[in-house]
């Protein structure tokens, strides 16, 4: 059966062919379509074996091998691609336009080596992330100059655009730290509005890519996790966030109380107070007192109530603060300038405080009674503040309430550093009793 078929009219019996004939019935003479499928098949083509093809820009028919077929083959679109099992894709591939990875919650997509999620990246089922994972990108860092309440930043060719938002870490000013809307100026620097407050310049730090995460979280955050977060007043119908150990640790607010920020027992009794002696001197015309007592552990503001007992010079008995603490041993007190202290005595009375949180050291006024100012480890950030303070007599048979009152150190800022309780002695027994006292700030 002929396999080529020639446009030229068939040849008649006796005809008499010429060689135009013959030679246009060859040069006519196409395969006819059972041609190719009637050769030996190949299961597995070499990079080097050739198709013929028709070259439409020269006119011609021509020979292409399948490895260059391969590297030129035009761009197209196509509805659904299925790939064999284990398919490799090698070099890089750029997949643009809405991409979906994955139709049923069987699929899945394993990411080995890194990976890089420029723009929005939504994930509709769960996302598993194995080994070290990181989402955003380095942090960057630049330098700023703060002109009232126009933070300038300079970072050579950020690459950013008006109008993008980043949380900016300020290092020496983390009150200005947040969320901030910016406008490019120049390629090296931008802008961003602030408060007027804190430091003027230098370093700043931001994520350039950042990931929101908008529906629940679930499952178990461990590790250390740096956080940054505005800070606000407590006020009321705010909520703290707990670990509820009762419902597996989980995240959970409450609703706002008043925490105590110190607390403490004071013991009364003359057993329990102990009279310090040391000694003090004052050159004649100087308001400046040096106290001399080995291991004091006094810190400069601390307040205590001074008695002189003996020497040459004026000391007026009360209370005093620790302008500054040259040594260990010594101390130094505002004084009026009077006269000199020469071989001066002093002493001063230091209670002992049990099972406290927020005190550093008592004081009273007298050996057996008198008012207890409280020196404070930390001073109060807050102006705000409520005692409760219940004074307990010792009859030998029972501890029994008396009042107190709460009142200010007279020339020291209470408020933040120190103090103070006024007892009513209606008994002298009173004096063999205690206070038990907490203090609730910010209220």
């Amino acid at each position: 059966m002929a396999r080529l078929q020639s446009g030229v009219s068939p040849f008649a019996n006796g005809q008499t062919l010429t060689a135009s004939d013959l030679t246009n019935h060859v040069t006519g003479a196409s395969p006819l379509p059972d041609f190719i499928g009637l050769q030996t098949g190949l299961t597995t083509p070499a990079s080097a074996d050739e198709f013929l093809i028709n070259d439409v820009s020269d006119a011609a028919v021509k020979k292409v091998t399948l490895e260059n077929l391969a590297a030129n083959m035009p761009a197209t679109t196509v509805n659904a691609l299925t790939v064999s099992t284990n398919a490799a894709v090698t070099g890089n591939l750029t997949v643009g336009g809405n991409t979906t990875i994955g139709d049923a919650d069987t699929d899945s997509a394993t990411f080995n080596a890194a990976s890089s999620f420029g723009a929005t990246a939504t994930f509709n089922k769960p996302v598993v992330l194995n080994d070290n994972s990181t989402i955003g990108q380095t942090v960057i860092s630049g330098t700023y100059a703060r002109s009232t309440t126009t933070m300038t930043v300079t970072k050579v060719a950020h690459g950013l655009t008006t109008g993008n938002t980043f949380w900016f870490n300020v290092d020496n000013n983390p009150t200005l730290s947040g969320s901030y809307s910016i406008t490019v100026t120049n390629v090296d620097t931008f802008t961003f509005t602030v408060a007027d407050s804190g430091a003027t310049s230098g370093n700043i730090y931001w994520y350039d890519k950042t990931a929101t995460i908008q529906s629940t979280l679930a499952g178990t955050v461990q590790g250390d996790i740096v956080v940054n977060v505005a800070k606000t007043n407590v006020a009321n119908g705010d909520e703290f966030l707990i670990k509820d150990s009762s419902d597996s640790n989980k995240l959970k607010t409450v609703p706002f109380v008043v925490l105590p920020r110190l607390y403490g027992n004071v013991a009364m009794k003359s057993a329990d107070t102990t009279t310090v002696g040391a000694t003090i001197s004052r050159s004649l015309g100087s308001g400046t007192a040096t106290v001399t007592k080995t291991s004091h552990g006094l810190r400069v503001g601390d307040v205590l109530y001074l008695k002189k007992t003996s020497g040459t010079g004026t000391l007026a008995d009360g209370w005093y603060d620790v302008k500054t603490v040259p040594t260990s041993g010594t101390f130094t007190i505002q004084t009026a300038a009077t006269s000199e202290l020469a071989s001066v005595s002093a002493e001063w009375y230091s209670l002992s405080v049990a099972n406290t949180t927020g005190i550093y050291s008592a004081f009273k006024s007298s050996l057996t009674s008198g008012d207890v100012l409280f020196n404070m480890t930390s001073p109060m950030a807050d102006t705000n503040y409520a005692i409760i303070a219940t004074p307990l007599r010792n009859d030998t048979y029972l501890y029994a309430p008396a009042c107190a009152n709460i009142v200010g150190v007279t020339g020291f800022d209470r408020t933040t550093k120190q103090f103070s309780l006024t007892m009513s002695y209606a008994q002298s027994d009173l004096a063999g009793g205690s206070i038990m006292f907490t203090l609730f700030g910010n209220v």
